[in-house]
């Protein structure tokens, strides 16, 4: 992943976790530790990046001394790692138990970070050479600065590999938050070869016993980035995927209401009753967005159950002719599975609309079947029965019925439908 857009997405992921109230049970409450540690975690390691990627000539120039935002780095991915490690204590560890273990891990992290400084300040302002090896050779308190900083980092990656990998074992029924555990686990482990090439690069290039390949280096450089995108992506995930989830299921509510609507418009022009308000108009994009902006649940489940009641009323008007012509035609017309069946629902229903209105005789003799064992199935249901509503094999039915009943009327009923009389 580019530098830059790395430090762009660790930048969104702290503004994220700084922001984000946590609110489910295995997650740390607003102002809790594990909270804090995590906000600190994620900064430093935003701070990290930006200063070994991006701030590294300003640095230097700004101090003088060669390395400054190497250090600089070092020591803000040594603070973010131990704030992560933290996080993890205080979510899996009892609160006195945590607080001890975190004081002991700040006290060696603030250590080795004074013990890196006075290293590096001992190596002198003196300009790096052309290659790393010679200025190793020339400057030993910086290979060990280097050694001891690789060290470290492998310790505290291989840490948070293994706690993460074992506190996700309890959170099988909280996915995102075993799913964000997992690429915490996955990101410690990616940056352990990095720390591990870099000291033996250090150690033994200041020993003058041998180089590193530079093409090895870069590999385990970026397969360490990956684990910094990892990282936020493991923050923000416990947080961003359950409103992730919820802003899908939004989305697919409100295209089912737009489905839902031919059929739900048609029963409600027949039964006009049913309705506990009218629509808006014919906008069905202005209802999308409507049902996207309120996240409105209710207005789905409500059309759901008109219908359902719609279908009540049309009982005395369900003809079972009916559906055994629409049957003929529909598989005459090659229609098979779950459209067949969603295609003769729907000549069905438009049938009976059409003869309750004309005040047919009432014919009862079928009845329609609920099509799925929950609401969810429901509405997946009848929004497949209402695209099948305009669809031409239904017309086709209409039609040949329109035919039937006009060759079943006698011939003076006939002449007076000419004249425009009704008897």
């Amino acid at each position: 992943m580019p530098p830059t857009l790395l430090i762009l997405l660790l930048c969104a992921a702290t503004a994220y976790v700084a922001w984000a109230p946590l609110r489910s049970t295995p997650e740390p409450p607003r102002r809790s530790p594990a909270r804090q540690a995590l906000i600190l975690g994620m900064a430093f390691l935003t701070i990290g990046v930006w200063a070994g990627y991006q701030a590294d000539d300003a640095l230097n120039r700004l101090t003088g001394w060669t390395g400054t935002s190497e250090l600089s780095q070092h020591l803000a991915i040594i603070a973010s790692l131990t704030a992560l490690e933290v996080m993890l204590l205080h979510w899996h560890l009892p609160p006195e138990a945590a607080r001890s273990e975190s004081q002991w891990r700040y006290i060696l992290a603030l250590g080795v970070a004074v013990g890196m400084v006075g290293l590096f300040l001992l190596g002198g302002p003196d300009a790096r050479p052309a290659t790393e090896g010679a200025y190793y050779r020339a400057t030993p308190t910086v290979a060990i600065h280097e050694s001891v900083y690789a060290l470290l980092l492998a310790a505290a990656t291989t840490d948070l590999a293994v706690q993460s990998g074992i506190y996700r074992r309890w959170l099988r029924d909280y996915p995102y938050s075993w799913w964000g555990l997992t690429a915490f686990a996955v990101a410690g482990w990616l940056a352990l070869p990095f720390a591990l090439l870099s000291g033996i690069d250090a150690a033994a290039e200041g020993l003058g016993l041998f180089e590193v390949s530079s093409q090895l280096l870069a590999a385990t450089e970026s397969l360490i980035l990956t684990a910094c995108a990892l990282f936020a992506v493991g923050a923000v995930l416990p947080t961003a995927g359950p409103r992730i989830a919820a802003g899908v299921r939004r989305v697919r509510r409100a295209r089912a209401a737009q489905k839902l609507r031919p059929l739900w418009q048609a029963v409600l022009d027949g039964n006009p009753g049913l309705a506990l308000d009218r629509p808006r108009g014919a906008d069905s994009a202005g209802e999308v967005l409507r049902t996207l902006i309120s996240g409105d649940d209710w207005r789905v489940y409500r059309r759901v159950i008109e219908v359902r009641d719609g279908y009540l009323e049309l009982r005395p008007w369900l003809d079972q002719d009916v559906m055994n012509l629409a049957l003929f035609k529909c598989q005459q017309a090659g229609l098979t599975g779950h459209d067949l069946h969603a295609a003769v629902e729907a000549a069905v229903i438009a049938a009976a609309l059409r003869a309750k209105d004309r005040a047919d005789q009432p014919r009862e003799g079928t009845h329609v079947d609920p099509g799925g064992a929950d609401m969810s199935g429901e509405i997946r249901w009848l929004a497949r029965v209402s695209q099948h509503l305009r669809h031409p094999v239904v017309r086709e039915v209409l039609h040949e019925l329109d035919l039937r009943r006009e060759s079943e009327r006698s011939w003076v009923d006939q002449q007076l439908d000419k004249l425009g009389i009704k008897r």
